[in-house]
């Protein structure tokens, strides 16, 4: 079985290996093979849903990973959280707060897209999810994937949402697929 390695309560992380196993921690789970875990991943990404989400509830993990020098840690939101017309600012807030956190503002990237809209009751496609999740992993060659758990730790519908879409880029992208 993995360790789990200061993953914060309620994330989930996916690890691309050949042989998928996992392990439980309070609410999060790893997902990844051989002796792999999140200790030895050298370019990781947290998969958030909105601006805000990296602090709220991924600062410790991310602080974690940044503080290795041997580890680049990258930030994929998938909205600018919009809902309430402040996307814009938004998404400044978000790379400054990652820039505090040490990430390079070039490893931080908000997603536009027509059906990725900040609200509740706002489904996501999981099959889009798991497309922008893989154009990411794959363009920066990412070994560690972190985002919600299934209740998308505040029981947000887009943080649930995100964590289908990266489950079904697992299943269907990653894991035995990237081997």
């Amino acid at each position: 079985l993995l360790r789990h390695h200061g993953l914060k309560r309620g994330a989930r992380s996916f690890l691309p290996s050949k042989r998928p196993r996992s392990t439980t921690a309070g609410r999060g789970a790893m997902w990844g093979g051989g002796g792999s875990d999140a200790s030895a991943a050298s370019r990781a990404v947290v998969v958030i849903a909105h601006p805000d989400d990296e602090v709220m509830f991924f600062a410790p993990t991310i602080r974690s990973l940044t503080s290795r020098p041997s580890c680049a840690v990258h930030v994929l939101c998938l909205s600018s959280g919009d809902f309430y017309g402040l996307g814009k600012r938004r998404a400044a807030e978000l790379v400054r707060c990652c820039g505090a956190l040490g990430i390079a503002e070039s490893r931080v990237v908000v997603v536009e897209h027509p059906q990725l809209q900040d609200g509740m009751g706002v489904e996501w496609p999981t099959e889009l999810v798991a497309e922008q999740v893989e154009r990411y992993v794959a363009e920066h060659e990412l070994d560690l994937v972190i985002t919600f758990d299934h209740r998308g730790v505040s029981g947000h519908c887009n943080h649930c949402d995100v964590y289908r879409g990266v489950r079904h880029w697992w299943q269907n992208y990653g894991g035995d697929q990237r081997a």
